[in-house]
């Protein structure tokens, strides 16, 4: 079997968003608000949590398929636009969106 066929079981954990909720510019999580139109992520507690535009991407997409369980070649297509390094990349991926909101004051893992 194939790192690519192995699911990732990654998502955002918390109070999912409504359905139509994700139609719209913002995501709101208990530890967040994602701005779709700007691209920006703020966390509640005032700080905007700065993120690369790869890392961005990687949070939107698990946040927009929260109940899902999404392949690494899927994730790493979504944040980047290419599988290439899939596992290493997408392990990296998350440990810096980890960093950035540790950076902000958020210690919570809330990355699964």
């Amino acid at each position: 079997m194939s790192a690519s066929e192995f699911l990732l079981h990654a998502h955002v954990r918390g109070i999912a968003p409504a359905e139509s909720d994700l139609q719209r510019t913002t995501i709101e999580y208990p530890l967040f608000t994602i701005n779709r139109r700007r691209m920006e992520v703020k966390a509640h507690n005032g700080k905007i949590v700065h993120l690369a535009r790869s890392e961005y991407r990687l949070l939107e997409h698990l946040a927009i398929n929260h109940d899902k369980a999404i392949s690494k070649d899927e994730l790493l297509t979504a944040a980047c636009g290419y599988t290439e390094m899939g596992d290493y990349k997408t392990k990296q991926l998350v440990f810096q969106v980890r960093r950035r909101f540790e950076e902000a004051g958020i210690t919570e893992d809330f990355i699964e």
